[in-house]
């Protein structure tokens, strides 16, 4: 059972590439796609103020997919492509609770998704 979450932190970004466009695996090593180095560059951009603010708290998110067309997707294909642009954590085993929800197709055709974060009520601000 997940506890209850307050949404404290909530971005609009450009639509995600998928996990399978965003990364690369070259000389054995997992590099990012060009399409992965920009999606982060736009998001970096997006996030250029923001900072850590949950260094070791369990954490809650939601990543809510408005396509940029009808055509079918893998929601799962998304979230860690979305994750890794997140400045706001120490490291993604923060993440206890993780929700990504399919929206209607973006009417402009441009794709866009929209993360929410939060402190999971009861999440120690101190790990023991």
């Amino acid at each position: 059972m997940i506890s209850e979450f307050n949404v404290e932190k909530q971005f609009k970004l450009p639509w995600p590439p998928s996990i399978n466009m965003a990364y690369r695996a070259v000389n054995n090593r997992v590099i990012r796609s060009e399409k992965g180095r920009k999606f982060q560059d736009r998001c970096s951009e997006i996030f250029k103020e923001e900072k850590e603010i949950y260094p070791d708290e369990e954490l809650f998110f939601m990543i809510e997919l408005f396509p940029p067309s009808r055509r079918k997707y893998d929601v799962d294909n998304y979230g860690k492509v979305v994750i890794d642009t997140i400045p706001w954590f120490a490291d993604d085993s923060q993440i206890t609770a993780l929700v990504i929800l399919k929206g209607e197709r973006d009417e402009e055709k441009e794709g866009y998704c929209v993360v929410s974060c939060g402190k999971l009520n009861g999440s120690e601000d101190t790990k023991v």
